[in-house]
């Protein structure tokens, strides 16, 4: 499947955040599984999940408190179709 709008309308707020960030996307199929890794920029894994998401709107929260200061990427990626979208945020 070539289809990249499997998800879309990617926010992350607040960012920058001192705690706590939150994401919202949009899941265009009924049901898909997605790995979700945050990276710092030394490319170390800090943590990494797998979620399962509807269709529609869908909302997750990242605990960044014991994080140290500065930029990290949020990578959200398709189990299925290997679809990934990486978003920055920045920890204060």
């Amino acid at each position: 499947n070539t289809n990249s709008t499997l998800f879309s309308d990617f926010v992350v707020y607040p960012n920058p955040t001192e705690n706590k960030t939150n994401v919202e996307m949009y899941v265009n199929e009924s049901k898909a599984t997605f790995q979700i890794k945050i990276v710092n920029l030394l490319g170390q894994i800090m943590t990494t999940d797998i979620k399962t998401f509807s269709k529609g709107l869908n909302k997750f929260e990242i605990d960044a408190t014991n994080y140290a200061q500065g930029a990290y990427i949020i990578s959200i990626i398709n189990k299925s179709t290997l679809e990934a979208i990486d978003v920055k945020f920045i920890k204060q």
